[in-house]
Parts: structure tokens; sequence; C-alpha cells
């Protein structure tokens, strides 16, 4: 009932899709699943590269797609208009199944019916959780539903000492690794890993876990082969710096109560607890009234916000912890254990009919809350600026409405237990629903992505397109023609040297920053490794022409890069796209789309090929590429015989396959789409090695009297991948038959 009246909206409007102006699911996971939908329905089988965000790029490699997440499984069987209403129920019911699974781990873990029901709401409506999934868009939080099952699995497995409990604890294991962004996965696992810690049986505890990793590996082979194989070709395989772990950790510690003061895209989110007052007051009188068990899961949950704080600065050289920024996301994990927490209090309170030492165990958990934690928030508001937010309006006007029925509930009054948990439920309640009460709202999704003559004239071009706009800053404002990240790209089928993907591709990124006239090392906290890519200056023009730019949207007034570019449209008011900053108007001013002249072709033919070697930029810059191609390659090149530049012509673009006619002149083909494993290419029918070419495409050797070139993505490891989860989810699936025909 909670459930559905808090997503009353998308009931109400079931063939909507969820909305936030500044949302990730619009500018990233929307488009991506559109993508998937058209591509399926089209040709029957799934897109492995996404050819039209940063001259290409893998897409079966990327873990934030969610391609394997069997519940995103919808969005291959609806029509293309319905994906963004299936995305939208698919979060619906994710929230709805993380408060029956809290709700079954914490009636399992001893928690009586009001105890389990408040961890259950607890953890199923967080505000935190809630603030990243519908404010955000973070789709891809969704896979942490699973968290309650895992413990459940694990520790039953422990306590029972049986295999069959550490096989299917795998289960909910590999969901939460495919359902959820890598750093949120793999915080959720540290975090559970520690969670389930027994001293009294340490050797089940790390065989249970040892187990269950095994089977997880094997069932996420599909996802988790790719994505290894994509790490070492990214610009953060050398670890990234943890964004100033310690500068952030110290703001968001004046932060932790509420949500921001006004609306700031990431920040009020990303550097914001969300957390309720009341419920940290449950939280740290926990240990007081529970256990040793729970003393241990109040540390738990100590060390996860010590570590959002600036801890993570202390073991960001750790394996694993070096790959991500922004450690501040630990505190989304920590909703769990606080939910938790706020259910053994409950218990102790209930079950004690509120005696008098559990009320004082609570008194003086508030006590400790308002001198460590809301009253460093209340002070740090002074230092904040901008228009107030309804969300802290709400919450803050929720907690004080709320503190007198809290003193209620604690003083020595003839006050009934039952009317005293009615009230603490109330508490609880409202201090969790005020701040996130409107956030699930809904729109239509063919307003979301909405055409304009500049996109109708691109999308009418016979060859494939590859369009370079500009963003538009105004009044702390930012947007584009394509929107920032290029979502209209995705959903429009355009190609753009920009786009939206924080799986990188460093040679790739080291190319853009020469085309800028930057040699300097690209790392993961580069500008030119961020997953949406800014404007860029042309440094090297002589460079940049190998991205092979056909067109140029920028508003009027705007220089083009350097060339030759003719006016071929104008469009005087072009809507804004999602997302949008706060203040961002209706419309972009008036854009002039110009045209490359005379148009450099997509894939053309060089007689001469050399070993790239020394340093790249150097060599780009003096290179004459309509006659030489450089060649990444230790092994020696084949001699080919071509004495002139061939033609060769694009007849078939897609995800997966890229067919070219050749002019039968000798030499090398050059593609300028992105090089990554697993491109092979077919000359005549004949396969030959796709060879990386200029530092960041694509060549192969074409020898006289060719005619046709095709470029076929099939990298191996999907395809072992996809044989090892096969293998697994049959012996899974095997297993429970077997296990249900036993009783």
């Amino acid at each position: 009932m909670l459930w559905a009246l808090y997503f009353h909206p998308l009931i109400l409007h079931p063939t909507q899709t969820i909305y936030a102006p500044y949302s990730d699911l619009l500018a990233e996971h929307l488009p991506v699943k559109l993508f998937l939908n058209r591509e399926w329905r089209a040709s029957g089988e799934l897109p492995l590269w996404n050819p039209y965000h940063f001259c290409g790029t893998p897409l079966v490699h990327d873990p934030q797609v969610g391609t394997f997440y069997p519940p995103n499984f919808v969005v291959l069987a609806v029509p293309e208009h319905a994906v963004g209403a299936a995305v939208s129920w698919g979060v619906a019911l994710h929230v709805l199944a993380a408060g029956a699974l809290a709700l079954v781990y914490a009636r399992a873990r001893g928690l009586n019916e009001p105890a389990s029901l408040v961890a259950a709401i607890g953890f199923m409506l967080s505000s935190k959780w809630m603030t990243h999934l519908l404010l955000a868009g973070h789709t891809i939080t969704a896979g942490l539903t699973w968290l309650p099952l895992l413990l459940l699995l694990i520790e039953r497995a422990i306590d029972r000492r049986g295999t069959r409990a550490v096989v299917w604890a795998g289960v909910p294991l590999a969901l939460l690794g495919l359902g959820t962004h890598p750093q949120w996965a793999f915080y959720a696992t540290v975090f559970a890993f520690v969670w389930t810690y027994r001293r009294d049986a340490r050797g089940r505890w790390l065989g249970c876990w040892f187990g269950a990793a095994v089977v997880a590996a094997a069932l996420m082979a599909v996802q988790l082969l790719p994505a290894l194989e994509s790490a070492q070709y990214s610009a953060r395989s050398d670890g990234v710096d943890a964004s100033g772990a310690l500068g952030i950790g110290l703001q968001t510690a004046v932060r932790l109560i509420g949500p921001a003061l006004s609306y700031s895209p990431p920040q009020a989110w990303e550097m914001q607890g969300v957390f309720g007052a009341f419920w940290l007051v449950a939280a740290v009188a926990a240990p007081v009234v529970g256990g040793p068990r729970t003393r241990w899961q109040f540390g738990v949950f100590c060390a996860l916000v010590l570590f959002a704080l600036g801890g993570a600065a202390l073991i960001d050289w750790l394996p694993g912890f070096n790959l991500f920024r922004v450690p501040t996301r630990m505190l989304l994990i920590a909703t769990f254990p606080l939910a938790f927490l706020a259910g053994v209090t409950t218990q102790a309170l209930t079950e004690s009919r509120w005696a008098l030492s559990a009320r004082a165990a609570v008194s003086r958990g508030f006590r400790r809350v308002v001198l460590v934690l809301v009253a460093p928030t209340i002070l740090g508001l002074w230092f904040n600026d901008g228009p107030v937010w309804w969300a802290f309006v709400a919450y803050w006007g929720a907690a004080v409405l709320a503190l007198p029925l809290f003193i209620r509930t604690l003083q020595n009054t003839g006050t009934s237990g039952r009317l005293r948990t009615a009230l603490w439920f109330v508490i609880l309640l409202a201090e969790l629903i005020a701040p996130i009460a409107v956030l699930p709202q809904t729109k239509p999704q063919a307003e979301l992505y909405p055409s304009s003559p500049v996109l109708d004239y691109l999308r009418e071009q016979p060859q494939p397109v590859r369009v370079l706009d500009w963003d538009v800053h105004s009044e702390g404002t930012q947007t584009s023609l394509l929107g920032t990240g290029a979502p209209q790209a995705m959903v429009q089928a355009l190609g753009t040297p920009r786009g939206y993907n924080p799986l990188d591709v460093r040679h790739y990124r080291e190319f853009l920053a020469f085309a800028v006239g930057d040699d300097r090392p690209v790392r993961g906290n580069s500008p030119y490794a961020q997953q949406v890519m800014p404007n860029f200056e042309v440094g090297e023009p002589h460079v940049f022409a190998l991205l092979r730019v056909t067109h140029h949207v920028a508003p009027v007034g705007t220089p083009p890069p350097p060339g030759d570019w003719r006016v071929c449209a104008r469009d005087p008011a072009p809507p804004a796209v999602v997302p949008l900053l706060p203040g961002t108007p209706p419309t972009l001013p008036p854009h002039t789309l110009r045209e490359f002249t005379p148009p450099k072709p997509r894939a053309w033919i060089v007689p001469h090929g050399e070993r790239l070697e020394g340093a790249p930029f150097a060599a780009l810059k003096t290179c004459d590429f309509d006659r030489t191609v450089l060649i990444t390659t230790r092994a020696p090149l084949p001699p080919m015989a071509g004495t002139k530049p061939g033609a060769a012509r694009v007849t078939h673009y897609g995800p997966n396959r890229v067919t070219t006619e050749l002019d039968g002149s000798a030499g090398w083909l050059v593609l300028s789409d992105v090089w990554f494993p697993g491109w092979t290419c077919f000359v005549d029918g004949r396969e030959v090695e796709v060879s990386r070419a200029n530092h960041a495409f694509r060549a192969v050797p074409v020898p006289a009297g060719s005619a046709v070139a095709e470029f076929r993505f099939e990298p191996r490891t999907y395809r072992l991948g996809w044989w090892v989860s096969v293998v697994a989810a049959v012996l899974m699936l095997g297993l429970g038959v077997w296990s249900a025909r036993r009783g």
C-alpha cells in the first residue's frame, strides 16, 4: 500500500516515463535502452558496439548498460514507444522487491513484525536511495535490491554449513553485479563481506564467500569478461584520485542530515547524506539496546560513514578502491545498515513495552546526534547560497513538527505502549518521505527527445554523419543541440566525436587531446577522460581531420573548426534537450548547421603503411594521411604494392558490421572508427587482421582487385563469457528443479 501511494503518478500514467530534469536516466540509460530495442527489433541480434558516441565505443563491455541484467530483457520485447515505461516500471518494482526482501531478512534475523517493517520501509524508501534513483536518474542502483537476499543466503550458509545455500548465494551476488554501477556493486560487496563476518566461524565465512563468488563469476561471465578486457584500455587502468576524498568528505560531514539547502546537481546527491535525524537516533541507540552482534553491525555502519567522509583517502591505494571517484557514494550503501539498526531499536522499544531503559538509550542517542551531526549541519547552512529547495523545506518542516511527537514518546507519562509505537512509526515515516514525496514524476516518452529541423536534415543524409555540436553556457546552465552527453545522438542514430560513456577508450581520448594540441598523459582524472566530453578547441587541424567530422552545429556566431564549411541549415529556436540544469530555457539560441566541404570519406585507401614509433603526437602531426597510415604494432607490416590513393564507400553502417565497397586499389583500407579488440575484417571473404591505425582508428591491408571489405565486431571475451554464463545458468536451473523435487 505504501509503495502504491508513493508511485501513484506512475500507476495513474502507466505508459509514461519517470522524469527529472537533470537525470542520468534520460541522458544515458534510456537512450541506450532505445538503441538496444531498435537494433534488436531490426536485426534480431544484440548490438555489441555503439557506433554513435566517441567515434565508436564498446557497448557489450560496459556494465552500466545492463545488457545482461535479466529484468532488463523486457526492454527488448516491448515496442520502441514503450521502452521508457518499461524502464520506469522496472525501477518501481525493484523498489517494491527491495522492501519485501529487507522484510524477509529482518524477520530471519529475529526482528519482530514492527521492527521488520521499520527496516523494510527504511531501506525501500530511503531518502538517499530515492534521491539517487529518481532525482539523479541513477537507475543503475536498482540492483541494490538484491543486497538483503545476498546477506540472508550468506548468513544461512554460514549457520547451516550447507553447500546448497552457498551456491544460491551466488545468484543475488550476480544480480547485484549485473544490475548495479560497478562502484556501488563493489562497495555493496565489501559491505556484505564485512557485515556477515563471524568471529566464531571465520573459516566457514571465507568458504561461503569464495563459493558464492565463484558461482556469481560464472553467471556474470558474459558481462565480466568483456568488462575486464575493456579495463586494460581505459584511462582508469592506472587508477584515479578519489576526487579529493578528504576535501569532499569534510564538506559532506556537515551535510549528512536532510537534503541540500538549494538544488544544485550533482552536489545535491553526491555530497549530501539525505539521512534522517530520527533514523540516525534509532541507529545510534541500537548498540546499547542490542547484543554483541548489533554492536558489530553498528561498527560496520560507522566505518561506511567514515569512509565516505574522508576515510577513503587512507585506502584509495588498494586494488578496487583506486578505480573509483566520489567515495561519498558509500553513503548509499550505508542506508541498509541504517534501516536495519533502526529496526533493532524498534524491537527493543516494543518488546520491552517502552521500558525506561530503552527510552533512555534513545534519549542519549538523540543528544549525540544533535551534538555531532545536526548542529554542524545547521551551522553549515550559513555557507550555502542559492534559492531554497522545496525538499529542504519539506524535510526540516517535517522534522520540526515531529520533534514534539518524539518527546511525547520518551516522556514518563501515561501514554500507552501502542500509542508510543504508532507515534514512533509516524515520526520515522514522515522524516523518510518528506524530502522525496514528489520525486516520482512522469512524462510521455515522445516529449523527452523532440526533433528539430537540424536533426531532420541530418537524419536524411545518405551517408553516415558525424556531428560536432557545441555546448551553450548561460547563467549557470549548460546544454547543446544534441543534449549534454549527446542523448539525441543515440535516439536519432547520429554519430558524434563526443558523447556520454564512463567506459573510456584511452587511445581515443589521447587522440582527442592530440587534436587539441595537448600531448600530456591521459589518466582517469584528465578532462579528456571524463564521461561527458566538454567543448574542445581544435589546435591541430591536420590531426582533427582524421575524426572525419561531417557537420558542425553551434549557436549563431560560433566559429567552426578550421577548414571549409558550408551553411546547410538553420534553426531559429531548437528545443533544449534533457538533462537540463535549473534555469535552462525551453529553447536554445538560434543555431547554424555547417557541412564540411568537400566531404571527407569515412573510409579510404592509402598506398603505404608505416609502424607508429616514438611519440605518437609528433608522428601524427607530420604524416600525410592521404598516402600513409601509421600502424601501432611491433610486428612487421605486410608488404603492399600500392602506388596511389584509392577510394572506398560505406554501403552498410551498423553496430556490429560495417561494409565498404573498394575500387580495387592496393594498399591499406582506413576506417575512421575507433579500434578495439574484437573487430575482425573479411576482404572478399578472406579474414585479415584489423590493426590500430593513426593511434586510434582501424586499418586492414587490401590487395589489388579487392571489391568488398566487411568489418565485424565479434569479441572473444563476449563469446566465451556467453557460453560460461549459459552453462552456469543451466546448472543453476537444474539444481533448482532437483531441490524442488526433494522438497
